[in-house]
């Protein structure tokens, strides 16, 4: 039983640092997934290129702390969001559909990321600042980027894909 308040905090930053090396596979799987959509595909190396950053600012922060990660064993959400992902879209047909349920999925996934690093923040009692620091730095970026919103396909481009989904 976890009684101490540094040993809650050492659990749940290691339980990030677990998901944060789950998180690797998983980019790498829904980059597969994506291959019909090269605007996702490419947000979400792009994504995975910055998140794996996330797994340096852990094991840094484990240092200043001067401890070491322990076995957490956590739910694999990971797995059971890309099992429910396959599922739903090879039951949407549309190209836009998927398009649109594809950016769904990853705001929802990339939000609970970014919870897991403010009850990090939260539960924080290293007296440490530059923790706090790098737990900033690991938090996952806005998804989707504000800047790429206006490229994504409505209506009007709708033709585009099917064109695309035929050949």
């Amino acid at each position: 039983m976890l009684e101490d308040p540094r040993e809650i905090f050492v659990m749940l930053l290691s339980e990030a640092r677990q998901n944060a090396e789950k998180a690797a596979e998983f980019h790498k799987e829904l980059a597969e997934m994506a291959e019909d959509h090269p605007q996702i595909r490419e947000l979400i190396e792009a994504h995975a290129f910055v998140a794996a950053k996330t797994l340096e600012h852990l094991d840094f922060c484990f240092k200043l702390i001067g401890a070491r990660p322990v076995i957490v064993k956590a739910r694999l959400h990971h797995e059971v969001f890309v099992e429910e992902l396959r599922k739903h879209l090879a039951e949407i047909k549309s190209p836009i559909a998927r398009h649109i349920f594809f950016l769904a999925k990853l705001a929802h996934l990339n939000h609970i990321r970014i919870g897991e690093i403010e009850a990090l923040l939260a539960a924080d009692v290293t007296g440490h600042q530059a923790v706090a620091v790098l737990l900033e730095g690991a938090r996952p970026l806005e998804w989707p980027p504000q800047s790429a919103l206006g490229s994504w396909p409505d209506e009007s481009s709708n033709s585009r894909y099917s064109s695309a989904s035929s050949q």
